[in-house]
């Protein structure tokens, strides 16, 4: 079984900060409202949501478009009500059960993705302890930054309860343990890369990498580099 360990790039995830967006009404909340619409209505639903959202001033989008009942059919209007309510319910005290109950009644969740749902409410948990910040906007804020990030990682083995294989870059596995590791597209010139001497500055200068105490010229700094990275 296959899982990417990163957990901003999990599925339920990126919903959870769509909806995290959704409710705080940030500068995201097209974006989020369009994700968590895909694979869901048609591209007319789509379309009216872009419509309003460019017509709407200080108002709330999902406000908006509750305002705009006959742009919709009963469905995608009972979906949008459903958001609403959650979002005029949600507040710093009751943000995660709000979420994780509209993940729970859309989606039939795995192992892996309540896992994931725990790991995001630790976010949730170590912000205010360590920040004591009330302001729901800020959090929200903090999240996004996190998500460009990128950096998170889950524990994909304790999720699914079963071997899996976790799939990264050579650069992101650093300070990782792994009893097994396949490397693949290992040869000549692709791993370790092969040296290349551009006109413009593309790496540090030889002269302030910290290990460069010798006369060492770029391409042999360069393949020592790829040696320590085959070795990590």
């Amino acid at each position: 079984t296959y899982s990417n360990s990163k957990l901003f790039n999990q599925r339920i995830v990126k919903d959870a900060v769509a909806l995290l967006n959704l409710i705080s009404d940030s500068k995201y909340n097209l974006h989020s409202f369009l994700r968590l619409a895909k694979n869901r209505f048609s591209d007319h639903f789509k379309n009216n949501i872009i419509r309003i959202w460019k017509q709407v001033d200080d108002k709330n989008t999902l406000n908006a478009c509750l305002d705009s009942k006959g742009l919709f059919s009963g469905d995608e209007y009972a979906w949008i009500s459903d958001m609403a309510s959650m979002s005029d319910n949600a507040s710093k005290y009751n943000i995660l059960d709000c979420i994780s109950s509209f993940l729970r009644s859309n989606y039939d969740l795995s192992d892996l993705d309540r896992v994931c749902l725990n790991n995001f409410s630790d976010i949730f948990k170590k912000f205010y302890n360590v920040h004591k910040n009330d302001n729901l906007s800020d959090f929200c804020d903090y999240v996004n930054l996190l998500a460009d990030n990128n950096s998170m990682l889950i524990d994909t083995k304790e999720a699914c309860g079963k071997p899996i294989v976790a799939l990264m870059t050579v650069h992101s596995s650093k300070g990782m343990e792994f009893k097994h590791v396949i490397l693949p597209f290992l040869q000549s010139a692709k791993f370790p890369q092969s040296f290349k001497n551009p006109k413009f500055l593309s790496d540090m200068p030889i002269n302030l990498k910290k290990w460069a105490n010798d006369d060492s010229d770029s391409k042999t700094c360069h393949i020592d580099e790829e040696r320590r990275l085959f070795y990590v």
